[in-house]
C-alpha cells in the first residue's frame, strides 16, 4: 500500500519537565519478517536518558498476534508491561481516536 506522504517513519520526542510525552499516530498494522513469520502490531521506541538509553517495543491489547510474537515472548514476567489497552478518550470531538497510557521508566541519572 502506498504510505502517506506525511509519515517519516520516526519522530523526536522530549518530555516535559514532569516527563510526560504525547504523540499522535495511526494504529500499526501487522509485518512479516525477513523469515516470513508475522509481527504482532508495535511500535519501537528508542529512549534516551542523561545516563542511559532504552530501545523497547509497545504492544496494542487485543491483538491475536501477540500471543504469537517471538520479541514479545522474551519479556517473560515483563510481557504485560508492554502490552498497552487502547479506549476511547473522554475529550470531546475525538470520534473514532483511542488513547492509551504507556510509562516508559529510566534508572536516574
Amino acid at each position: 500500500a502506498p504510505l502517506d506522504p506525511n509519515f517519516e517513519g520516526y519522530a523526536l520526542l522530549t518530555t516535559d519537565p514532569e516527563g510526560r510525552y504525547r504523540f499522535t499516530t495511526i494504529k500499526p498494522g501487522a509485518y512479516p519478517e525477513d523469515s516470513g513469520v508475522i509481527r504482532a502490531p508495535h511500535i519501537h521506541f528508542d529512549v534516551l536518558g542523561r545516563t542511559n538509553r532504552l530501545v523497547t517495543q509497545m504492544y496494542v491489547a487485543g491483538e491475536p498476534l501477540n500471543d504469537t510474537d517471538r520479541f514479545l515472548a522474551t519479556a517473560g514476567r515483563n510481557r504485560e508491561r508492554l502490552i498497552v489497552p487502547f479506549s476511547q478518550p473522554s475529550t470531546p470531538g475525538n470520534a473514532g481516536h483511542l488513547t492509551g497510557n504507556w510509562d516508559i521508566v529510566l534508572d536516574e541519572g
